[in-house]
């Protein structure tokens, strides 16, 4: 006796437009799991890129909360790598400038993936030394954890004490020059070492009502020792756009920075975009928070794993018109980033002859 087919298939043979739906059902239900693995494959090879984008819109959308912005980068009808912005029709102008300013910052940003400088974290202000005024800023920093070990000749920075000497005269209302020397008294199993000097003159451009933020240029050069970076000189140069209302406080630091001796030396320009937000708490007390990144080159942005994203908490105490005061503690926000950073910049003016504050 001729053995009896499985019920499913007696159904098919006795029935033959039957067992072509179903064949070609099969063909449909096979195709539809290749796409998806297709897809699957596609964006994991695509999250690197993407998760920068996810990490930038992270830090806009809580800048906008204070601004009343609401962002959704993370719609379902909306692809991942957009913003939807809502603007309200009635809000201040200055918040709208603050949140375009945030959200075009954050959505630009790129570096060369290096190690990051902390040897002067600081967001520059628009205003320069005024004429006859020397100021000496001293800035200290420890990471009490950090990158380890050495990469690309280049020390990590892991329980590393940074002090920087900065000595700023102001020749003009408009233009002044600053130069530093680094140095880094601990480095783990090291010892201490002179790590380079910069020279920066900055400008500021007179200030127009019709735009609303003020605005400077400084130029900086850099000499570095071995150990420090992977280049032995660069070129940065770092627009400055300020804008106080009422107790609002915001300064915008695009960095362009350009290697011209070392391995990288003719490589793209690195973007590192830094910016403040503060709130005057009270006269004395200015709060808020700064924040630093490099994500890849201009031409390209890096995977997430090697971009640096630090936040910082931090606060200005303006005792005085001679000194400067600027505390902070910073937080990684990725991988490669330093997770905890010390940082304190102490500064006096002194007046020869130059404008009375």
């Amino acid at each position: 006796m001729r053995p009896r087919a499985p019920r499913h298939r007696r159904r098919a043979i006795g029935n033959p437009d039957r067992a072509r739906e179903t064949q070609r059902r099969k063909n449909t239900t096979e195709t539809q799991r290749h796409r998806e693995k297709q897809t699957r494959r596609s964006l994991s090879t695509q999250c690197g890129r993407r998760g920068a984008l996810y990490l930038r819109v992270s830090v806009v959308d809580f800048l906008c909360v204070l601004s009343g912005l609401c962002v959704c980068p993370t719609s379902s009808t909306v692809p991942h790598d957009r913003l939807v912005i809502s603007f309200r029709r009635h809000m201040p102008s200055f918040f709208r400038v603050l949140r375009v300013s945030c959200v075009v910052c954050a959505l630009s940003v790129a570096s060369r993936a290096a190690a990051q400088d902390l040897f002067e974290i600081q967001v520059y202000p628009y205003e320069t030394v005024a004429p006859g005024v020397t100021m000496f800023e001293f800035h200290t920093n420890f990471t009490p954890s950090g990158s380890k070990g050495v990469e690309d000749g280049v020390y990590g920075n892991n329980r590393q004490f940074h002090e920087t000497l900065e000595i700023t005269h102001g020749w003009t209302k408009n233009f002044e020059t600053g130069f530093y020397i680094e140095t880094a008294p601990y480095v783990p199993g090291i010892g201490a070492k002179f790590t380079g000097w910069h020279v920066r003159p900055r400008f500021s451009f007179p200030e127009f009502k019709q735009f609303p933020f003020h605005v400077s240029l400084s130029f900086e050069y850099a000499f570095t020792q071995p150990g420090f970076d992977v280049n032995r000189q660069s070129l940065e140069i770092r627009p400055i756009f300020e804008r106080e209302q009422g107790r609002l406080y915001l300064s915008i630091n695009p960095d362009l920075s350009v290697p011209t001796k070392g391995p990288e030396a003719g490589s793209a320009p690195a973007f590192e975009p830094n910016f403040k937000v503060g709130w005057n708490f009270t006269e004395h007390v200015n709060a808020g928070i700064e924040y630093y990144a490099e994500t890849g080159t201009v031409k390209r942005f890096d995977p997430l794993g090697d971009e640096h994203h630090i936040l910082f908490g931090a606060a200005d105490l303006n005792v005085s018109p001679d000194w400067e005061l600027n505390f902070g503690v910073g937080k990684g926000l990725t991988g490669t980033s330093e997770q905890w950073i010390l940082k304190a910049i102490i500064g006096y003016r002194f007046r020869h002859g130059g404008e009375k504050p």
